[in-house]
């Protein structure tokens, strides 16, 4: 099951409880004067809105908050409303009562009370209520006559003259049960993003890697270098992110854009992806992806052990293994994984085995969560195999580990402590150590030349070793029910070494404060403005404002615009980093960017339809991309120099014909290099649904258009062109259908016509697009029983044969099959 939107969603807020209370009790109220046709009553000249942030909205306040607030309101409309009448009138509370997947609940009794008075009312088959003829002051709302819960009751100020409109979501008793780590909002996250949540049996269970629901997010183009466990390449909004963009259980871990394909090591039961300009709470880059694999933590009912088994296509096998447990103070989770597939193509076998573990506890006030993550890896690179031979000895090696640590002090209601630590080691090593042999690359320039590519054996390979460590500390407070502000710094060390030096002899510091504040203009109206100072490594400091606006339109639609400045520091690997395809160049600056963007969020049909439309226009100045090599050219050779030009044509003419064989030059340095590009900008519009018909049906979509552009390029990204990576048009469907045990669902994705990434061979072939391509995904899972499950996954049915990288054949039809159990 699939929610889009929902992450920028924050509505204008009056009272909400703190977050950890609203999302282990299932409580979303959103609060808001209805504004359907009958609902005002006569006279009344303004509406007043009083909703709940969504997840991404931490404004917190304790109990009886609304104690001052009913007399402040009650005198604002005796203000502005003149018309009313002298004597004291009643309220109204309507809303809609719903279940945390968003069905309607008919036949609940929702109660309303206070030291006054009592009533009640019960909800239809819309799951819509309403209570009328109420007191003005705070009173308490309590449900019955249904086995869902709502916990704790909640207080409302009802308002005199004025319909509140307090919708209600319930959830089950074991739903209740559920502590999450996840709980409260997101810590580096923008009220000011957009974001696709994924959730349901295929994802819990795992069936499906982690790029095949980033493939469905509007935005967002993902590319692999051909087979399983091959390097993957997220591009978004023209830019491709980098790996502090992907986030697993809040924790900033790099290395994870080359794992998309593979498994996580965690848990996982909702997957959240936030795309767009990041907030002044990010490192400050230009635009990216942040996605969260959230964990379910502290249910007593979840399994003890669990381990499952797969087999498929292309030799591909996976087993894995796992257990939790909990009690009142803390929870764990251990699990590993093993998984290994050959591709049936030259060179590409794939080996990986992971572990994964996390410890949560509570102590009072202090909450902390503890996590690992380690594994090793092994991947065939056998390079472009549809345009040359297969480099057969040529493989990539990697070891990665990562371990982080939250704690978090709660002061009262009203104030918050966050302290994360965080520390990751990624060895990778290329290795050749055969000579293959040189391969000739007919030239798309110059017919009479052919360019001789030498094999760079290395017997030690290549290193590219990356340490990092960063302390970020935060502190949110809330000023009062309309103003919420948040302080906090990162400092970070990093080490690389590279090349074939043993020791890590490149060093970066980087520092960074940011300030943001949240504040409730009008009653629909909140506004969340911020910045991020930064210095990295050598770079100089940096200011980032950022900000943004979001309205309530009414009838569950909201409005968001946002905007601000950005820059994108280049890594150490893009500075000093060498494979046998790339190497780095120390040269390259801070890309800077600008940016604004705008949209419509909202639901419909008693939330049974969530729909999102954006658009957006960056602006970027020294974006740093692939795109700069040395192709030798013929008039570097003595014997074309001596050829008159009548001579030099005659020999193009006959190497066209067949009569002469073309002149070889060599390629000194067959690699391609970083630069800068001097200006470029990307402008489009992103747009999502999700549909749920009737309770076991889901329906999601996505669509984006992009339109990149060079504005002033360099020698071979010239003016006008498009910004690689990025197709201009792309989109996807998919449908899912739960019925008792049985999940069965299929996904069809459309990927136009795009820029290919630069690359030597391609280039020097003239290879610079890639075509359209479509492909259709089917899978499903039975439950046999509760704790047996068998899955089934078929991914590219048509046998489309397409390249998200030039010279790349993607995997044909891969058919596979696996059993989970768990007890």
């Amino acid at each position: 099951m699939s929610r889009a939107a929902e992450s920028g969603s924050s509505e204008a807020t009056i009272r909400a409880l703190p977050a950890s209370d609203r999302e282990a009790a299932g409580i979303g109220i959103g609060s808001r004067c209805s504004r359907r046709a009958g609902a005002q009553p006569k006279g009344s000249t303004v509406s007043f809105v009083v909703s709940n942030l969504s997840s991404l909205s931490p404004i917190r306040s304790g109990r009886g908050s609304f104690r001052w607030l009913a007399p402040l309101l009650t005198l604002a409309m005796v203000t502005l409303a003149p018309s009313f009448g002298a004597a004291q009138g009643l309220g109204t509370l309507v809303g809609i009562v719903t279940t945390l997947s968003g069905v309607p609940v008919e036949g609940v009794t929702v109660t309303v009370s206070s030291d006054e008075q009592t009533a009640s009312g019960t909800t239809d088959e819309d799951g819509e209520y309403e209570v009328s003829e109420l007191l003005p002051g705070l009173v308490s709302i309590a449900i019955s006559d249904t086995d869902l819960v709502l916990v704790p009751e909640l207080e409302v100020g009802v308002v005199a003259n004025i319909t509140i409109r307090s919708d209600l979501i319930l959830r089950s008793l074991d739903e209740v049960a559920m502590r999450r780590w996840d709980a409260s909002r997101f810590f580096e996250a923008s009220p000011g993003l957009a974001a696709s949540l994924f959730a349901g049996d295929t994802l819990e269970a795992g069936v499906l890697p982690l790029s095949n629901y980033l493939e469905r997010v509007p935005g967002v183009a993902v590319a692999r270098e051909g087979g399983i466990g091959q390097p993957t390449a997220l591009v978004v909004r023209g830019v491709e992110v980098t790996d502090r963009f992907l986030v697993t259980d809040g924790t900033p871990l790099e290395g994870t854009v080359q794992r998309l394909h593979g498994w996580d090591g965690q848990v996982t039961q909702r997957l959240e992806v936030v795309r767009g300009l990041p907030s002044s709470r990010r490192d400050g880059e230009l635009t990216g992806v942040v996605h969260r694999l959230i964990r379910p933590t502290g249910d007593p009912a979840s399994p003890l052990f669990s381990a499952s088994v797969e087999g498929g296509d292309y030799g591909w096998r996976q087993y894995g293994a796992g257990t939790s447990g909990s009690s009142r103070v803390y929870d764990w989770h251990l699990s590993a994984q093993h998984a290994e597939a050959d591709n049936e193509q030259p060179n590409t076998d794939y080996r990986r085995t992971a572990m994964a573990g996390s410890l949560d506890f509570i102590r009072s006030a202090i909450t902390g969560h503890l996590m690992f993550q380690g594994e090793t890896s092994e991947v065939g690179r056998s390079g472009p195999t549809s345009l040359v031979r297969p480099d057969l000895d040529a493989r990539q090696e990697r070891t990665r580990f990562s371990g982080a640590g939250t704690f978090r002090l709660g002061r009262g209601q009203r104030s918050l402590h966050e302290l994360r630590l965080v520390g990751t080691q990624s060895d990778i090593r290329s290795l050749n150590p055969l000579d293959s042999g040189t391969m000739l690359l007919q030239s798309s320039e110059e017919v009479a030349r052919l360019v001789a590519v030498s094999d760079l054996a290395l017997a030690g390979g290549r290193r590219n070793d990356l340490r990092t460590g960063r302390v970020s500390y935060e502190y949110a407070f809330e000023i009062d029910e309309f103003h919420y502000m948040t302080f906090g710094g990162t400092a970070e060390g990093e080490a690389g070494r590279f090349t074939r030096t043993n020791r890590y002899d490149q060093t970066r510091a980087n520092l960074s404060l940011y300030a943001e504040d949240r504040v409730q203009l009008f009653p629909d109206l909140l506004l969340t403005a911020g910045g991020r100072f930064v210095k990295n490594g050598p770079y100089g400091f940096a200011a980032m404002p950022r900000g943004s606006l979001t309205y309530e339109l009414g009838w569950g639609f909201l409005a968001r615009a946002g905007g601000g400045f950005g820059v994108g520091t280049p890594t150490l690997a893009q500075l000093f980093g060498e494979t046998f395809l790339w190497e780095g160049n120390p040269e390259i600056d801070q890309a800077k960017s600008r940016a604004a963007d705008a949209g419509i969020f909202g639901s419909l049909w008693g939330n049974r339809v969530q729909v999102e439309a954006s658009a957006y226009w960056h602006e970027y100045e020294d974006l740093i991309v692939l795109g700069e090599f040395d192709v030798p050219r013929l008039d570097t050779l003595p014997d074309y120099r001596a050829l008159t030009l009548a001579e030099r044509l005659q020999l193009q003419s006959d190497v066209w014909t067949g009569v002469r064989q073309p002149l070889v030059v060599a390629a000194v340095d067959p690699r391609v290099t970083f630069v800068n590009l001097p200006r470029s900008r990307a402008i489009g519009a992103e747009a999502s649904f999700t549909a749920m018909p009737v309770t076991q049906v889901t329906l999601q979509g996505a669509y984006t258009f992009s339109d990149t552009e060079v504005r002033r390029g360099t020698r071979l990204l010239r003016p006008g062109d498009r910004l690689p990576g990025m197709p201009e048009h792309q989109g996807s469907f998919t449908a899912d259908v739960h019925v008792a045990r049985v999940s069965v669902g299929g996904t069809f994705r459309y990927v136009g016509k795009r820029t290919a990434p630069f690359d030597y061979v391609s280039q020097v072939l003239g290879l610079g697009t890639l075509s359209s391509y479509t492909r259709y995904d089917m899978r499903a899972r039975i439950g046999l029983t509760d704790g047996l499950w068998l899955s089934m996954v078929g991914e590219n049915l048509t046998d489309e044969q397409y390249q998200e990288v030039p010279g790349y054949p993607a995997l044909g039809r891969m058919l596979r099959a696996g059993v989970q159990v768990s007890f």
